[in-house]
């Protein structure tokens, strides 16, 4: 008999997978997978891995190791993330209540969150390759230049701004 597998879990499990295989598979999003013997990488990483993937694939596929390097990237950069918000908590600023230093607590961890992100799990600007999809796809441009016409004719913009002058 052949126990169900998750389809996003058979990459990782292989053909055969067994009991002693898998320890815990939540195929919930957001939730970690525990594999026996591999290390669950936490958010920092996992975001850290999908960027690089997106924004550097060369660089990315040059990594040996990928899971456990953003394992243990992620880590470090949690590590750093845990250090750095408790000091973006200004002490000055009075609060009236319980539930404005709790907002004040989220914001500076938000705050900290985006500056591990852009310091810790972004590729630098050296290894990301450049993007090709800026242009719009030949259907997209249609549809934008019928917006922008359709606009126009409405009167709701300025025709020069999209460099075309009314007909009298």
């Amino acid at each position: 008999m052949r126990a169900y597998v998750n389809p996003a879990l058979a990459p990782i499990l292989g053909d055969s997978p067994n009991v002693s295989t898998v320890i815990l598979a939540v195929a919930r999003q957001g939730q970690r997978v525990q594999i026996k013997g591999a290390p669950i990488m936490n958010r920092f990483g996992r975001q850290a891995q999908l960027a690089w993937q997106e924004l550097a694939p060369t660089a990315y596929a040059a990594i040996e190791r990928p899971e456990e390097h953003f394992t243990e990237l992620g880590e470090r950069a949690e590590q750093a993330w845990l250090d750095l918000w408790p000091q973006l908590v200004d002490p000055n600023i009075p609060v009236e209540s319980p539930l404005g230093k709790v907002g004040q607590i989220n914001a500076a961890r938000a705050q900290a969150d985006e500056i591990i992100r852009a310091d810790w799990l972004t590729p630098s600007a050296d290894e990301q390759e450049p993007d090709e999809g800026d242009e719009p796809s030949p259907f997209g441009a249609a549809m934008l230049a019928a917006y922008r016409e359709a606009m126009v004719a409405e009167r709701s913009v300025d025709p020069i701004i999209y460099g075309e002058f009314p007909t009298l």
